[in-house]
């Protein structure tokens, strides 16, 4: 028995050591994230340092002074050099590396360096009289760098194996912030590009004799007739574009005139419009395919696009992995082509040096020179166009050398044969046979790409094929035979990143218009720094409060339970890091739920050894005993909320995902940590000592409480928190959405002095209580705001944004608002609808499974809970006029769980009972349920309230609406097992039993 013990404890040992393993480096990363407030020390630091830095430049220049005796100028030299190590000190005190200044030989010569940089930009003259507002910029951009130079050697140091720092979403870290404007002249291209092509193959299917050509300044087409003839027939075929064009003259082709289709401003509109929408929703879709990080995509006035991507501090690099055209086209090249990949007809159109020297520039650039540099006299053929691209050199091959990648221009034909428009699928592939490139980009069309491919394929065996993606060719296979499996793959010169992240943009969709990076900023986290740290605190405060709690009620096996619970963070912490999977305030909704979860099992562990206690038992065979009876409700009451998890997980989006896969992992950790550590910890202690302390306090002895005569007492106070909630979202015209749902106006702000995000939320919340504000990292000063809309009126929203914020003049001085612009909604309507069927089919899986596991009366109590739960805490969030954010959407997800948790907790109390007990009325058998339970359900309830009213009080307003949510929802839960879920039970018997009686013999 003992050695079985100890190789339990080792394996507990071993996971707990393998989950700090993997924990370690991120939770120093949060750490550095948590404690450091960069643009607070960044303003402090640069405070201290600039009056020193003002003393040095005044010293250095007493040294020009030729009057100076050489005693005089060694002084000089010394004060400088003292006070540059008080700078270096000043700058290094807060136990950074900088790196950047340990470059530098001082911290002045680095400022200098710097000041010099600041001087070039701004085209100024190194020899220019540096104002004191320089320097101040100087030295702040130095110190910032600084500091994210810092953190990005905290996220690049060596990591376990497979492991990675947790990532945050934008709601805790913030991230890149980049704004992008529809090129209008490139959409109107596009839209007549589109059209030309269309009419170009009708035309030519009618055998008709025209000619077709795009005037772009005038933003039309102009057709012309080679025969006369073919009038009647073309225009026929221009009829189906008299919605599309203005009005033209349709008797031009019968007096040997070309007609002139023009774009009218109405259909520019709207195409502009179409545009916009639908490269919302494939932005949306490529950063889903990233990742669950819970981006803010926005339409921003009526042609821009904001997009806020968390935990990057690169703008470049979202524009190259989540905002590139990624238009793939598949071209059939010119048919004279030799292995050496040279075109006769190409290399026409070049004399030799200029094809070298246009070879090379598409090495360098990835794009052709523009003019580009043709033989006196050649042009492109018509019909065929030119596009930079790369090719594989396998003329080494013979010599056993690897093949090189080159580059080279491809003369294409005009006519594209398919589009990425067909793909149903993209992934990277690691091909080890080709060890020039390796990694490829394997393509599946959907069934009509397929059948379209199959055609091609067949119309063009010994042609090359040239997939084209985004105007550059990365291959143009030679088509040996026809394909008809639908499948294709893009070799080229990519990196594995480069290949996974243009597989995920393929897969997610083209881009459907071209945009232009108009402002790239990095932004800090929408909660807010002050948010955060005060969220964190909170939770900390409420930690111990729960610990203390469960040591003073539970003695040693409180203790013991702590540990099982720290052990259990550890868990989910090192899964995290495993998984790459991305943390929102959701996902630690998704955590709090787990630990609530795992401290009830913990509470109901101990109340059943407290029963088999006090029937007289040995304390080994209560705790064997106590373990085994509680094993079923654990299992029942986890396996639940994991179906309701894995619901939420398939057919939610966003946050909603984010809360399901924390808790997933949750699950799984609390059945570990419940079942198997907290009984490994408990029978050691047992095995050294022979005793254990579960505490001598009750908060109730021997209840007798009439919940099923009260039942009607809950009816009532249930009716009326209904009817008033429900009554008072009516009347207010439905639920209060927050500015996340709805959109509303996106200001950018300045403000004079120093300040912070809780600051300016609280002089918004009287009129904005779900205001969005994040600071531009850098630019400390500096903030961008997004309000809803009240009502329909933009204009008198600006006003009282204006007049809120105005309110803070004497505390930051001059308040300057560098524009403002109508937003679009967050997550839109698709989010809401989705969260809303993933809760129905988790209710439906609920019923089945307690159906199978119980009776399905139970699953319908059940059911009934978790909405009479939902609608509830609606109401009550309508009558204390509190907006509905993804914030509270993720406490809702929190209440849904808890709900079902204490729900299964008291309906398997009862199922224990009807199988135990004989004799007694039914009734009598579920008051004895719930009251056996209460002493759980109270412990349970409180320890998870603690918190959730510090958060409430200490958390500050980005957290209030969370906080407010799960205060209400734990109370509301807790009651709606006694006094919704168990009526439901006994009605439904009272039905059965009155329908037996009526019945005749």
């Amino acid at each position: 028995m003992q050695q079985k013990v100890f190789a339990r404890f080792l394996v507990v040992v071993g996971v707990v050591i393998i989950a700090l393993y993997y924990v370690f480096p991120s939770a120093r990363l949060i750490h550095y994230k948590v404690t450091v407030d960069a643009p607070i020390q960044t303003q402090a630091k640069a405070d201290e340092c600039i009056p020193l830095i003002r003393e040095i430049r005044e010293r250095r220049a007493k040294l020009q002074d030729p009057t100076l005796s050489p005693e005089q100028k060694e002084q000089l030299q010394q004060e400088i050099e003292e006070t540059s190590r008080t700078i270096t000190a000043l700058l290094q005190d807060i136990g950074l590396n900088f790196a950047l200044i340990d470059q530098a030989t001082t911290a002045v010569s680095a400022i200098d360096q710097a000041t010099t940089v600041v001087l070039a930009d701004d085209q100024a003259s190194t020899t220019t009289e540096i104002s004191d507002e320089q320097i101040e910029r100087a030295v702040r951009e130095i110190i910032a760098k600084a500091y994210r130079e810092d953190l990005l050697r905290l996220e690049n140091r060596s990591l376990p194996l497979g492991a990675m720092p947790i990532r945050f979403g934008l709601d805790l870290e913030g991230g890149t912030d980049i704004t992008l404007a529809l090129d209008e002249e490139a959409t109107v291209r596009d839209r007549l590009s589109d059209l030309l092509r269309e009419m170009q193959r009708r035309i030519r299917r009618e055998r008709i004799g025209a000619t077709l050509e795009m005037d772009l300044p005038g933003r039309a087409l102009r057709v012309s007739l080679s025969r006369p003839e073919d009038a009647r027939v073309a225009n026929i075929i221009l009829e189906d574009y008299e919605q599309v064009f203005e009005p033209w003259d349709a008797a031009a082709f019968e007096q040997g005139r070309r007609v002139v289709l023009r774009l009218p401003a109405r259909e520019i509109r709207r195409y502009r419009d179409e545009a916009i929408e639908a490269a919302l929703m494939v932005i949306r879709r490529r950063v889903d395919v990233q990742g669950l990080v819970q981006p803010t995509v926005i339409k921003q006035g009526e042609n821009r696009i904001r997009v806020q991507m968390p935990g990057v501090a690169d703008p470049q690099a979202v524009i190259d992995n989540v905002i590139k055209p990624a238009q793939l086209e598949f071209r059939i090249a010119h048919n004279t082509h030799s292995p050496e990949g040279r075109d006769k007809e190409l290399l026409a159109l070049f004399e030799p040096e200029q094809y070298q020297g246009v070879c090379r520039y598409i090495e360098e650039r990835k794009e052709l020179p523009v003019p580009l540099p043709l033989k006196s006299g050649a042009e492109v053929p018509v019909g065929y166009v030119l596009r930079p691209g790369e090719w594989s050199d396998r003329s080494g091959a013979d010599r056993g050398e690897l093949p090189v990648t080159r580059y080279k221009p491809y003369l294409l034909r005009d006519n594209i044969e398919i589009t990425g428009e067909r793909l149903r699928n993209a992934w990277a592939y690691h091909n080890p046979q080709n060890l020039a490139s390796p990694w490829e980009i394997n393509l599946r069309f959907n069934r009509r790409g397929g059948l379209e491919f199959r055609d091609i394929t067949r119309q063009h065996v010994g042609d090359q094929l040239a997939i084209v993606l985004d105007d550059f060719v990365y291959s143009a296979p030679v088509i040996q035979e026809v394909i008809p499996s639908g499948e294709a793959q893009i070799t080229g010169s990519f990196t594995r990143d480069e290949a996974v992240n243009l597989s995920l943009v393929l897969k997610a969709g083209a881009l459907p218009a071209s945009f232009e990076s108009m402002e790239e900023h990095v932004v800090e986290a929408t909660l807010g720094t002050d948010s955060i740290r005060k969220g964190l605190n909170s939770l900390l405060v409420g930690a111990a409060a729960v610990i203390v709690f469960m040591i003073i009620y539970y003695g040693t096996s409180g203790a013991i339970a702590v540990v099982a619970l720290i052990i259990n963070v550890l868990c989910v912490a090192a899964i995290l890091c495993l998984s790459r999977a991305t943390l929102t305030l959701s996902g630690i909704g998704g955590i709090l739920l787990t630990l609530g979860m795992a401290v009830d099992a913990n509470v109901l562990i101990y109340e059943r050894i407290r029963e088999e206690k006090a029937t007289s038992r040995g304390l080994k065979a209560a705790i064997i005993k106590g373990f085994s009876r509680a094993f079923t409700v654990i299992f029942d009451s986890n396996l639940t909320t994991l179906i309701t998890a894995l619901v939420l997980l398939q057919f939610g989006t966003g946050s909603v995902q984010g809360f399901a896969l924390t808790m997933t992992f949750g699950i799984f950790a609390t059945l570990f940590t419940g079942l198997f550590v907290t009984h490994v910890l408990t029978d050691l202690w047992v095995q050294r000592y022979n005793r254990l302390g579960i505490g001598r306090l009750r908060i109730f002895r021997d209840p007798k409480i009439p919940f099923v005569r009260l039942r009607v007492v809950g009816y009532t106070i249930s009716g009326l928190l209904l009817v008033a909630g429900l009554g008072t979202m009516i009347a207010r015209g439905g639920p209060q959405l927050g500015v996340e749902f709805t959109g509303g106006v996106m200001a950018d702000v300045t403000f004079e002095k120093l300040t912070s995000e809780d600051v300016i939320k609280g002089a918004l919340f009287s009129h904005f209580p779900t205001s969005i504000v994040q600071r531009v990292r850098g630019s400390e000063n500096r903030f961008l705001i997004r309000v809803k809309t009240l009502g329909d009126d933009v204009r008198e929203t600006r006003r009282l944004m204006r007049a809120d914020l105005d309110q803070l003049r004497q505390q930051v001085g001059t308040v300057t608002v560098g524009g403002s612009d109508d937003v679009s909604d967050t997550v839109g309507g698709e989010y809401v609808r989705k969260a809303i069927l993933a809760i129905v089919i988790a209710s439906v899986c609920i019923l089945i499974f307690l159906w199978f596991r119980f009776e399905l009366i139970f699953g319908a109590g059940a059911v009934v809970a978790l909405f009479h739960d939902v609608l509830i805490t609606f109401g009550l969030l309508a009558i204390f006029n509190q907006e509905i954010s993804l914030n509270v959407i993720a406490a809702l997800l929190i209440v849904v769980g808890y709900s079902v948790n204490d729900t299964i907790v008291i309906f398997d109390r009862i199922r224990e009972t009807i199988r135990t007990t004989y004799g007694k009325p039914y009734p009598e058998m579920l008051n004895l349920s719930i009251n056996q339970s209460l002493n759980r359900t109270t412990v349970t309830s409180l320890s998870t309230l603690f918190t959730m009213l510090i958060m409430l009080t200490l958390g500050g307003p980005g957290l209030r609406g969370f906080a407010m949510v799960l205060t209400i929802g734990i109370i509301i839960g807790t009651y709606s097992s006694s006094f919704v879920a168990t009526p439901v039970l006994y009605e439904y018997h009272e039905f059965r039993r009155r329908r037996q009686a009526q019945a005749p013999s």
